[in-house]
């Protein structure tokens, strides 16, 4: 998908005309992915094939804990905000490669950069009452998913206003046809909203699920 955005946006296209040519490359890859997968065990399964597929019954489920959170994805939490912190940080003080290229705008600083790191201290508050609570509750997962949307919404108005890449790395590609701009645009749109939207469906699904356990049967 990424690559069919670059050639459309090569080739011209504008940004609904990117969107769409992708749209059926998704679907067809999803497709495939299923077909084919299914298609195998299909023909494993009506052909007595003897290959080594393990035996499961209900038994061998892991035990229901009522803790849902774990220190381990705190320590995960902390460890990528750290390292997403200390990125910008280095992007802005030392830049990248022998010839420090700066990646990010320096109009960034001082408001999103501090926006950023305020969001960052807030998402590891929020695992951190997970983890006190020993689950996530649903006030959590709406701090988690509000969160992740504002995030969202301030990356991709810096995004689209050309407000995030310092010109000087733009300019790399300035050469390159004028397409090539909102195909890049197109592509850290996709990235910003796939990496902050999957986070928010997790904790929903494990609130509900510590709510279903702690909550006692009616008789």
């Amino acid at each position: 998908m990424g690559g069919v955005a670059i050639g459309a946006a090569i080739a011209g296209e504008n940004v609904g005309g990117i969107i769409g040519a992708m749209i059926p490359v998704g679907i067809g890859a999803f497709v495939h992915i299923g077909f084919w997968t299914t298609m195998v065990f299909a023909v494993l399964e009506r052909t007595g094939s003897d290959a080594p597929m393990p035996e499961w019954d209900v038994d061998q489920l892991p035990e229901l804990h009522t803790k849902s959170v774990v220190i381990g994805d705190v320590i995960a939490t902390v460890v990528l905000a750290a390292v997403l912190a200390g990125s910008v940080v280095w992007d802005r003080v030392i830049g990248w490669g022998s010839d420090q290229v700066h990646v990010l705008a320096d109009d960034l600083w001082p408001v999103a950069a501090t926006a950023l790191f305020l969001g960052l201290a807030l998402t590891i508050v929020v695992a951190l009452l997970a983890l006190r609570a020993g689950r996530w509750t649903l006030p959590l997962a709406v701090a988690n998913a509000a969160i992740a949307l504002i995030f969202l919404v301030g990356s991709l108005m810096l995004i689209w206003q050309n407000q995030m890449l310092d010109p000087e790395f733009t300019a790399l590609w300035a050469d390159l046809p004028a397409g090539v701009d909102t195909g890049v645009n197109v592509l850290l749109s996709l990235v910003f909203a796939g990496s902050l939207i999957a986070s928010i469906p997790d904790p929903f699904v494990k609130a509900i699920r510590a709510a279903r356990t702690t909550t006692p049967s009616q008789p």
